[in-house]
């Protein structure tokens, strides 16, 4: 069922977690006003349906991360705009309804020109370009949850006209390079659910309320506000909802459950939220939330789930099918990984996995001191994080063991529990840290039977 839809959820399309599954967007206007002038929104298609009301074409010959072809919307949302005035009966909107199969519809139907007005920086020319990512918005053009990328983006803070960045984080002073105009309001925390974060709501609260309510010229843009940690999920999150308790003196519950439709990743952890839950005294609130919703991730919860992805099948053979394999003349291989970590320009390490992994191998990156292969201390790494594992063949997979903040290859996060083939020149990222791993030699040698 399609529906009429704002500037806030076609912002939201490109202010979406990682999880979340990327809009299909379609700009109905003749391909000439799409081409043209101040061109379209990103990733957008020019369609129409044709004569006969049969099928849906692309005519914007566009050349995306995906490529248009029949049944592209199957299961994804899907956002169409065009001309002033645009209705549900349009001939693409009724296409789509009918054919029903969309995992939602939205119009909006204002006009493209009116959306270019309030997104000037979401609209291109090209059909080539990637859409930008943006963090999401709390309060429309006022407050942002993001992560440290939207920070160190210039870009981010020049299309948002960000004024005050709150960056939360074990260390916040790396954050440099900010704009002149752009105040910078920095708090060391880890992200451990025994550290103390209430007494940042209300410091954090009055600054960001007297940025965004700040009185400017006649003509100018409003500031708005960035809150944001390393991944954007926990720390930054537990004060968005601090700040929508603060200014609309709503509960805990509701807090998180707005902050979540807009960043679906967002989740304080346990002792976060039972701040939180706090606080409704402090402000008066009406009515209580559970303090208990959010489970604790302690050391035997965290241990439970890393004994639990361990018995996860990992990408290749199993230790029944490699022994099935030994004396059966088929050739097996063993593949030795080198990576370099690396700091900004510098090389701070190297991690040299030789002799090389087998097939039924798991080599294991986190935080646990004896279970792990590699140890990697920043406080964002699970207990079992990610794991390096390879087939018969010398293919090697990467995957992420289910970890709290993601595992992330070539600048995008995988999914955990699915493994993704590893290849020279790929980089890794590990949670929130800033250190990347740098694949630099995968070789792979015959193992005698």
């Amino acid at each position: 069922m399609a529906k009429y839809i704002g500037e806030e959820e076609v912002y939201q399309a490109f202010a979406r977690s990682r999880y979340d599954p990327e809009s299909l967007i379609l700009d109905v206007r003749d391909v000439k006003k799409y081409a043209g002038g101040h061109g379209h929104l990103y990733n957008a298609f020019c369609v129409r349906v044709t004569n006969n009301g049969r099928a849906l074409l692309d005519y914007s010959k566009a050349h995306y991360n995906f490529k248009w072809s029949e049944g592209v919307w199957w299961d994804k949302p899907v956002i169409v705009y065009g001309p002033e005035n645009l209705k549900k009966d349009h001939p693409v909107v009724t296409f789509l309804s009918k054919d029903g199969r969309t995992r939602s519809l939205g119009v909006y139907r204002e006009g493209a020109g009116a959306l270019r007005d309030a997104l000037p920086f979401l609209f291109t020319t090209s059909t080539k370009a990637a859409a930008p990512s943006y963090p999401a918005a709390i309060v429309q053009d006022a407050v942002y949850l993001g992560d440290w990328e939207h920070a160190a983006d210039e870009r981010v803070l020049r299309d948002l006209n960000i004024t005050l960045v709150v960056t939360v984080h074990n260390d916040p002073k790396n954050l440099r390079g900010l704009p002149k105009d752009v105040a910078h309001l920095p708090f060391v925390l880890a992200d451990l659910e025994t550290e103390r974060i209430r007494p940042l709501f209300d410091v954090v609260n009055e600054r960001v309320h007297d940025e965004v309510n700040r009185v400017v010229g006649k003509g100018k843009r409003r500031g708005a506000v960035l809150i944001h940690c390393g991944a954007g999920v926990s720390r930054s999150a537990a004060l968005a909802m601090a700040y929508l308790m603060y200014r609309d003196k709503c509960t805990a519950a509701s807090a998180r459950e707005r902050v979540l439709r807009r960043r679906t990743i967002a989740e304080p952890n346990a002792g976060f939220w039972r701040q939180l839950c706090e606080y409704e005294i402090d402000l008066g609130v009406h009515g209580r939330s559970d303090p208990n919703a959010i489970k604790s991730k302690n050391a035997a919860a965290e241990t439970a789930a890393a004994e639990e992805a361990a018995k996860a099948p990992a990408a290749g053979p199993s230790f029944n099918e490699v022994a099935a394999l030994a004396g059966s003349g088929v050739r097996r291989y063993e593949c030795v990984v080198e990576m370099h970590i690396m700091k900004g320009e510098e090389r701070v390490g190297k991690l040299v996995i030789e002799p090389g992994i087998q097939p039924g191998d798991r080599y294991v990156l986190g935080r646990e001191q004896g279970s792990c292969e590699h140890v990697m201390e920043h406080l964002s790494i699970s207990r079992a994080h990610a794991q390096l594992t390879s087939d018969a063949k010398g293919v090697v997979y990467v995957t992420d063991l289910g970890s709290s903040h993601g595992t992330n290859v070539d600048g995008a996060w995988v999914r955990a529990h699915a493994p993704k083939v590893l290849r020279e020149g790929m980089v890794l990222r590990f949670g929130a840290s800033t250190r990347e791993y740098v694949v630099k030699r995968i070789e792979k040698r015959e193992v005698s039977s």
